[in-house]
């Protein structure tokens, strides 16, 4: 499950279509966001365990990464340490986001800050995360536990269009 997550946060339709920096922060950005979206789904049926375990292996790819990159065995943990505090302050912060009355308007602000660097020039670009994100929210809603941890779906196509 991890995995297809992971992968869903390099599609290249994030990275042209939605103009998402092809950079470590863009993708970082992008998987943050994924697994956001899936640990909710989780917990919204009480899979505290599961939600966790993915959580864990994000990290731990993550962890590897940047060893594997050539980051230093002592730098590791404090670069770990700002990953996770960034991680935790934008699940909390679109934890806040998603039970907004104007959520559309609210994600648009929340992509234009992380990913954008609060550009005006990008607003469309937004919009399109926006609706993605929306739109992954209500396919995770439509899917039963049971099929997501069999991994028994496909993220079909609507995803990345506008309802």
């Amino acid at each position: 499950m991890y995995t297809k997550f992971s992968s869903l946060s390099r599609n290249e339709k994030l990275y042209i279509k939605f103009k998402v920096p092809d950079t470590i922060d863009g993708r970082y950005e992008m998987l943050m966001v994924n697994i956001i979206l899936i640990i909710r789904r989780l917990k919204k049926d009480k899979n505290d365990d599961l939600a966790q375990l993915i959580l864990d292996l994000m990290f731990s790819d993550i962890d590897q990464a940047l060893r594997e990159s050539g980051v230093g065995d002592l730098s590791v943990p404090k670069r770990m340490k700002k990953i996770g505090e960034a991680f935790y302050g934008r699940i909390s912060i679109l934890d806040q986001i998603l039970q907004s009355k104007h959520l559309h308007k609210e994600l648009i602000g929340y992509f234009q800050r992380n990913i954008f660097s609060n550009s005006n020039t990008h607003i469309k670009e937004c919009e399109g995360l926006s609706e993605y994100m929306i739109n992954m929210i209500n396919f995770l809603d439509s899917l039963s536990v049971d099929k997501i941890i069999r991994n028994d779906y496909v993220f079909p196509d609507s995803i990345w269009t506008k309802n």
